[in-house]
């Protein structure tokens, strides 16, 4: 039985984004890379930045650089991709995007966030668009990709109860912020729906960007001193430290975004898996048909094909699990399960 025929539609989609994306931005170099495709005929025009100091959303800006660029090779529209390499470089790159007035610019992560909002406020006219946040107001010019990270997340945490041999499971979260509150509550919850007696998760919390050092010292913490033997880091990049842990001490771990058993195949039980490709290409989509609005917020679900856990799954996780894993997936599509958001 294969992984990728029970537990997430469009997990292909995802395996095909991270191959193809590799060299969608040019070499790596020390300084911004931006590069820009001018030789189409269409007077759609959308610019994406994205932040990969210390390796920062590694899957996301892959999966993103990937739906932009299907819609450049499917739509016939001008993109333009510029990375930053410093985040206090993020105000003066968004300057001048903001000058050369594409239909929309989009940020890739929430590091974006405040950046983008002080740029809506001064150009009223000009759309945005930010990948994983939303606003408590949300600017009328913006438009937030969101996903349901709890549902994959309460996979997660279902296997990691499924898993472990101490009865203990441990989660770290990343900055405070939405994501983080859909990924606890998920988790905790998919801990429950495996074993209603289940222990509490033993919770940390890495409330800085791209420091792998903290989600080690995290994970060693809750090794030695909680008993915990199955780690869910959703951090992603930080998450890294996270694994390199559990492989140091014979612990098993759950990825984060994309599917993280190149890490370790043996230790790594699973990936939760983030599609942005595809409400990437909606958005630039709707943007050629007309029916593009600013303003919104995106929901992307299970049945959007958005969300999941990694096809490697199945090297390391039993049968029987799986199956469950796979009628959840089916009780949650029909709305029997209610996963909780925060």
């Amino acid at each position: 039985m294969k992984l990728n025929k029970i537990l997430v539609l469009g997990l292909v989609t995802v395996m095909t984004t991270l191959t193809l994306v590799g060299c969608s931005t040019g070499k790596s170099n020390e300084k911004n890379e931006s590069t820009k495709e001018k030789d189409s005929s269409s007077n759609i025009k959308v610019a994406m930045i994205t932040d990969s100091e210390e390796g920062n959303n590694t899957f996301i800006n892959k999966g993103a650089l990937s739906g932009l660029n299907k819609a450049k090779n499917e739509l016939d529209v001008d993109v333009q991709t510029l990375d930053v390499k410093k985040s206090d470089e993020i105000s003066k790159e968004l300057e001048s995007l903001c000058e050369e007035k594409p239909q929309l610019i989009i940020g890739v992560g929430s590091r974006f966030a405040n950046d983008i909002k002080s740029f809506a406020s001064k150009y009223p006219k000009q759309q945005f668009a930010i990948v994983d946040y939303k606003y408590e107001e949300q600017p009328s010019n913006v438009t937030s990709i969101v996903f349901d990270d709890n549902i994959s997340a309460y996979l997660a945490g279902f296997i990691a109860q499924k898993m472990t041999e101490t009865g203990t499971v441990g989660f770290i979260g990343g900055l405070e912020g939405e994501v983080r509150l859909k990924n606890e509550a998920g988790f905790k919850a998919g801990v429950l729906e495996a074993g209603e007696n289940a222990r509490p998760v033993v919770t940390k919390y890495v409330d800085v960007f791209s420091n792998p050092e903290s989600a080690k010292d995290a994970a060693r913490d809750m090794i030695e001193n909680d008993g915990v033997d199955v780690i869910f880091s959703a951090t992603e990049d930080d998450g890294k430290g996270a694994i390199e842990v559990a492989k140091e001490t014979g612990k098993k771990a759950i990825g984060f975004n994309g599917d993280q058993s190149s890490l370790d195949a043996d230790r790594v039980l699973s990936s939760t898996i983030k599609n942005v490709d595809i409400p990437i290409y909606n958005l630039v989509n709707s943007l050629v048909t007309g029916e593009f609005k600013g303003g919104q917020v995106i929901e992307n679900t299970l049945d959007m094909n958005a969300v999941g856990i990694s096809s490697s799954s199945d090297k390391n996780i039993p049968p029987d699990v799986l199956e469950s894993i796979k009628s959840i997936l089916e009780k949650v599509k029909d709305e029997e399960i209610a996963v909780p958001e925060k």
